[in-house]
């Protein structure tokens, strides 16, 4: 059976002013960043839009950094305690009936295929920024928990050395050594992200596909494409 899986990322609340139309596919992943700061109106015209996408069967969604209203220690600025679970009741997210499944360092099974999806990113000013965690033991604990069989991982931040590259300052590398070391030992068919914009793309190995989905760029302009990713099971 052929699966298609659309792949995008770091929306920042411009979902509805995208330059590319979502692909039709039987499996949406959104790895993250779909708020600028966890604000309410953006989360529910947000889901709002993904169940517009019609062309996707099934949304599955996580966070990242920039949406604090998953992440109590932020719920004085955002308020989320108050209005994150109805909101998500309103969109049918994580119900029988609904099309988006939201997965918080969790797995769901679609069409056969085991997808997990967590929105840790290695720590970056993790006093502004939510699912910060510590390079080394920290951060290890939650890559560890990946199920070895799972097939699709996504994960907010990228590996270390692949897609995960910063042009300025000399350039540097963002990614995570430790998730590196999971998902070359777990040999996913994908590994979805996003998290650095100016890394968007696909690079692919023997094992797996590596796909950066970050719809906007460093200027936050929605302009770059959703990646679409084909398999056979």
């Amino acid at each position: 059976m052929e699966v298609k899986i659309g792949c995008i990322s770091d929306l920042h609340g411009l979902h509805r002013k995208m330059k590319h139309a979502v692909p039709e596919c039987n499996i949406l992943l959104v790895a993250g960043d779909y708020t600028n700061r966890g604000e309410k109106h953006q989360v529910q015209d947000f889901f709002k839009w993904l169940n517009e996408q019609h062309q996707c069967d099934q949304i599955v969604i996580i966070e990242g950094n920039h949406d604090l209203h998953t992440e109590d220690r932020f719920n004085y600025e955002t308020g989320a305690d108050k209005w994150f679970e109805d909101v998500c009741k309103e969109a049918k997210v994580n119900h029988k009936d609904g099309k988006i499944i939201r997965l918080f360092n969790s797995s769901v099974n679609l069409f056969g295929l085991n997808i997990y999806g967590s929105p840790i990113t290695p720590s970056f000013h993790r006093e502004y920024w939510a699912h910060n965690a510590d390079r080394g033991k920290e951060i290890k604990e939650y890559w560890d928990a990946i199920p070895d069989d799972t097939d699709i991982v996504m994960t907010h931040g990228p590996v270390i050395y692949k897609l995960d590259h910063v042009p300025y300052n000399g350039g540097y590398y963002t990614g995570c050594a430790d998730l590196d070391y999971r998902v070359q030992q777990i040999k996913p068919i994908l590994h979805v992200c996003g998290h650095i914009h100016c890394s968007a793309g696909v690079e692919e190995t023997i094992d797996t596909t590596y796909i950066n989905a970050a719809i906007c760029d460093e200027s936050y302009n929605p302009i770059q494409e959703p990646h679409l990713f084909i398999v056979n099971i």
